[in-house]
């Protein structure tokens, strides 16, 4: 982490190098090269510590590197006392934690009240229907973006965009369900998708559940158009990782992928012998 107190200050100081006076190597943030400062031969003054430059606490080229100390104020002190007693009290609740941590993934983008209706920023967004499968939800949605007419008027656009919602609520984040048969039914139903239709597919962080989900429809779909790469799931994952960081986030979720897969081809080549 950096701070950054001026356009023309460097962008970060290496630890051992954090008194106010530049003297040697400056590591800019986020990288591991070096630039020399420039020497003067004018007589140099210590600057003031509002022109200090920024530090870092934490050099890649000196991993050993200690932050530096410094007193606190009685002020900060007690700050400090105040918060350390908030928080070692949430420790003793675990629960109060793991609520606080699912509350944080993402932001309620369709209605969840009774009417089924709800005002996202320009759009309009009404569910239609709603249907249960086992663990599987389903929504059909209708969504109207809210047009400004000569900035005066509030006006609906007369473009209806339907969507289907499929919500898998019961897959644990950074792990995977005990079986594949739900994300299955989720696939099977994308099977009767258009193509020129777009599919989305999100979790919390977008990378664990979302990479795992992605890889096993996208094998599937590539083995039915005949693509033989698809039987490489590593070159797979490692090109999904190439557009996203961290896709299938852990060893559990590709190991998952692979069964998914396995019984999904099962099942449609039970269907073909009946």
């Amino acid at each position: 982490m950096s701070w950054s107190s001026g356009a023309e200050s460097p962008t970060a100081l290496c630890a051992h190098e954090c008194e106010a006076q530049l003297r040697g190597p400056v590591a800019v943030a986020g990288t591991t090269t070096c630039a020399k400062t420039k020497s003067t031969t004018a007589a140099a003054t210590p600057p003031s510590p509002a022109a200090a430059p920024p530090l870092i606490f934490f050099d890649p080229l000196d991993p050993c590197a200690d932050a530096p100390r410094r007193e606190l104020t009685e002020e900060e002190a007690w700050r400090c006392g105040v918060a350390l007693q908030v928080f070692q009290k949430k420790l003793t609740k675990p629960r109060e934690i793991h609520n606080e941590f699912n509350s944080l993934p993402c932001h309620e983008y369709l209605p969840l009240n009774e009417k089924g209706q709800g005002q996202y920023g320009k759009f309009n967004v009404k569910i239609t229907k709603t249907r249960h499968g086992g663990e599987v939800e389903l929504r059909g949605l209708k969504i109207q973006r809210n047009e400004m007419i000569y900035t005066l008027f509030m006006v609906q656009s007369h473009k209806v965009h339907s969507v289907l919602h499929i919500r898998y609520s019961t897959w644990p984040d950074h792990d995977v369900p005990n079986n594949s048969s739900d994300v299955r039914k989720i696939i099977k139903r994308l099977y009767h998708i258009p193509k020129e239709h777009p599919i989305v597919v999100h979790c919390s962080a977008g990378i664990g559940r979302t990479g795992s989900a992605i890889t096993v429809l996208n094998t599937i779909d590539r083995i039915l158009l005949g693509e033989w790469s698809a039987l490489e799931l590593v070159e797979t994952v490692r090109k999904f990782r190439n557009q996203r960081v961290g896709m299938v986030e852990r060893e559990p979720q590709y190991t998952f992928c692979y069964a998914a897969i396995v019984d999904e081809l099962k099942e449609l080549l039970s269907i073909l012998e009946c």
